[in-house]
């Protein structure tokens, strides 16, 4: 995940959303992290856009979103830093 990611975590959660039921060729991986050890921020989520193309999957975007605590910036998530 990143030099970020820690061990123990308050909350973990990972959703994954396919094209279609049987032989998907996209899926999207969602790995949210809450309660992180940060005084600034309070939540990480990673967000994995994959295409399974030539007999495997292949990561083709990932976008990594913080969620500030109170008073230290942004209360949704967004790619800019927290204060």
């Amino acid at each position: 995940m990143g030099e970020t990611f820690q061990d123990s975590v308050t909350n973990l959660s990972v959703t994954q959303h396919v094209n279609r039921g049987e032989s998907p060729d996209k899926a999207q991986v969602t790995i949210e992290e809450s309660g992180l050890l940060d005084d600034s921020v309070y939540a990480e989520k990673t967000v994995f856009t994959m295409s399974y193309q030539d007999d495997k999957w292949q990561i083709v975007s990932q976008v990594k979103t913080q969620q500030c605590r109170p008073e230290r910036g942004h209360q949704d998530f967004s790619e800019k830093p927290c204060n």
